[in-house]
């Protein structure tokens, strides 16, 4: 059996297959019912329940599946925001930015743990969990997609305005882009396709 800091360390770097994480389930199971008997235990609660927070009644026992997807997400969360690092560099010069990661489907080669990255993350999966437990700090606006972020209630403007991203010719400006304060007011500088009749 591994150390617990070789299984932290593999847990937020690889994805677990569902033959490990049912075999530390399993280890988890027999210690908290009966470690020292022969023969089978009796689970006297579910697991989902013993997996739970103390608060509400449960033993707060990690759930080993949730708890590596938790840590590989923490990637995305680095990515979105640190400010520099050569690991951050390569991955964003061969995997584009942060930003992509839940649409991102290339057809060029890209690494199994980038894959497994992003199926963790993205929509199809888990309901896009992560960037909907997410809120942006929009400080100079560098960040901030304008359109395709949700920095402004709980949907995209993209998602919200839906013809006036299609004749938009700024899709991917950040905020600081198109917006310049003057006398605290913020006025915008939008390019469209075709004329805007008012």
């Amino acid at each position: 059996m591994p150390s617990k800091g070789n299984l932290l360390f593999h847990l937020s770097f690889f994805k677990a297959p569902s033959a490990v994480c049912k075999q530390i389930i399993t280890l988890q199971s027999q210690f908290l019912w009966g470690w020292d008997h022969e023969g089978r235990k009796i689970a006297w609660v579910g697991w989902p329940k013993v997996c739970n927070v103390v608060k509400v009644g449960g033993l707060g026992i990690k759930n080993i599946r949730k708890f590596n997807e938790a840590l590989l997400a923490k990637w995305k969360w680095r990515l979105g925001t640190e400010e520099m690092g050569v690991w951050k560099e390569i991955l964003e010069s061969r995997y584009g930015s942060w930003h992509d990661m839940n649409t991102s489907r290339t057809t060029r080669k890209i690494s199994n743990w980038w894959v497994n990255l992003c199926k963790v993350c993205d929509a199809e999966n888990h309901s896009n969990w992560f960037d909907n437990n997410v809120r942006w700090e929009i400080k100079e606006g560098e960040k901030a997609r304008f359109w395709e972020d949700k920095w402004v209630g709980d949907i995209s403007l993209k998602e919200r305005f839906p013809r006036l991203y299609n004749i938009s010719m700024c899709k991917e400006s950040v905020l600081s882009d198109l917006g310049i304060w003057e006398n605290e007011v913020c006025n915008w500088n939008f390019l469209w396709r075709r004329e805007m009749f008012t």
